[in-house]
């Protein structure tokens, strides 16, 4: 067996211990799975202290396996006295099971200065199958690494800046509909990264099953939600409708995909005006498809709505 290193190091212009910080919140493992690879997470336990563990389904259609990790080495500084900066945070993920003959992904965050620090990825690995799966595979995998650990890279210097703007510290509850679709997947851990409170309106709570303990239930169908449940959020972000894209558009399925959206719209504004503390603000995805097809024509706020289906839905 064979083992190999591989290290990618960036310069953050954001404090260590935010750095540090974002890593610890939940959603930040989803933020940096590149959109390029089919990962799956099928269970999870605790964070990122030592025995916390998460499992995970890799791979490519069919042809998948299972991953089981486990968080050691841990390591949290004391905060120095005055202007004593703590030396690095660190964690590791330990391959208990899974593709690899070995596994060791040390995550390290180290300070330079008060406001600045360096991100450093060290993976220590072994391909399966010996000398030859060495010499066939590591190419590949070098090559793989390289372009996985440049947007994990580039994702974390984005958000912890985003983050630490201005707002960056006032947290909030906020309400999420939609939030297993394409936006809400991506959306969610976003908001979590940065520290705020979600929760999920769910029509099926065996969603919860998954991880969204913070679920409150719903049937746009039925005009079925509890009014006192959405009571205290800061904001709502709307995005549940029917996928246009998972069957053909007979005549029912065109209605499915307009009603899911009109009443689900109408059931939750008319619910949010009655609260007595309504969120300051309610965000409704709608999409490009409102301008229908226009070939060339450049378009933007002022242009004028289309006329095929999905104009009219939106």
């Amino acid at each position: 067996m064979k083992k190999r290193l591989f290290i990618k190091r960036s310069r953050i212009q954001s404090p260590a211990e935010r750095v540090f910080r974002w890593h610890r919140r939940s959603g930040a493992f989803e933020r940096l799975q590149p959109p390029w690879e089919s990962v799956r997470i099928l269970e999870r336990t605790g964070g990122i202290e030592p025995g916390s563990r998460v499992e995970l389904s890799v791979g490519v259609g069919p042809l998948r396996q299972r991953w089981i990790a486990e968080h050691q080495g841990f390591l949290v500084p004391k905060v120095g006295q005055g202007d004593t900066i703590p030396e690095f945070w660190q964690f590791q993920d330990v391959q208990v099971r899974g593709p690899f003959a070995h596994w060791i992904h040390t995550h390290k965050v180290e300070a330079d200065g008060n406001d600045a620090c360096y991100l450093e990825d060290r993976i220590e690995y072994a391909l399966p199958w010996g000398r030859i799966g060495d010499w066939i595979g590591n190419p590949v995998m070098t090559s793989k690494l390289k372009r996985m650990f440049a947007y994990r890279h580039r994702v974390t210097a984005s958000d912890v800046a985003y983050h630490s703007g201005p707002e960056g510290d006032q947290v909030m509850k906020i309400l999420v509909t939609g939030s297993t679709g394409f936006i809400g997947s991506a959306l969610v851990p976003f908001l979590t990264t940065a520290g705020h409170q979600v929760s999920h309106l769910f029509r099926s709570m065996s969603t919860k099953s998954h991880g969204k303990e913070a679920a409150i239930a719903w049937n746009p169908e039925e005009g079925v939600l509890d009014l006192a449940s959405l009571e205290g959020f800061d904001a709502v972000i709307h995005l549940a409708g029917e996928n246009i894209a998972s069957g053909r558009w007979t005549s029912q399925r065109k209605t499915q995909i307009l009603e899911s959206r009109s009443k689900g719209t109408r059931l939750l504004s008319e619910t949010l005006s009655r609260l007595t503390h309504p969120p300051k603000v309610l965000i409704s995805a709608s999409a490009i498809g409102y301008y229908g097809d226009r070939g060339e024509e450049r378009l933007n706020e002022q242009s004028s709505p289309g006329s095929d289906f999905l104009a009219k839905v939106c």
